[in-house]
């Protein structure tokens, strides 16, 4: 299974019509993007949320332990099992941390040439032969 279907479509509904979020496959699995920054997203049938703090919180809780897909937990990360967001509540509470911390963060700057074209992968940063523009 390279995510749950079932959580994706929960996802779906809580960012239906919400600006700035955009919906990418990634890892494996699949993730919402708010501004350029991933935000939530899904691998298997685990639900990441970023939280930079936040995640120290939610990783106290039962069914949380630390983002790892690669052998490397990342800081600021945290995965969630299907028992830890099984009710409506409790996932958009752990979207609504991951909203609140990835609204906080600076805007990112997207390569003119991918917006145009979409050459390049994804590049996000500033280059030297490319005007950078703001994208939130």
């Amino acid at each position: 299974m390279p995510y749950d279907p079932g959580l994706a479509e929960r996802l779906e509904e809580i960012f239906d019509g919400r600006s700035g979020f955009a919906k990418k496959k990634m890892f494996g699995g699949i993730c919402w993007m708010l501004n350029g920054d991933m935000c939530v997203g899904i691998y298997k049938d685990l639900l990441i949320i970023r939280a930079d703090e936040g995640a120290a919180r939610i990783l106290k809780q039962k069914h949380a332990k630390p983002m790892d897909i690669t052998g490397k937990p990342m800081k600021g990360w945290a995965m969630v099992a299907p028992e830890g967001y099984e009710n409506d509540k409790a996932l958009k509470r752990f979207v609504d941390l991951a909203v609140k911390f990835v609204e906080s963060m600076p805007p990112r700057y997207t390569c003119q040439l991918w917006l145009a074209t979409g050459v390049g992968g994804g590049y996000t940063g500033t280059h030297d032969h490319f005007r950078p523009i703001r994208t939130g």
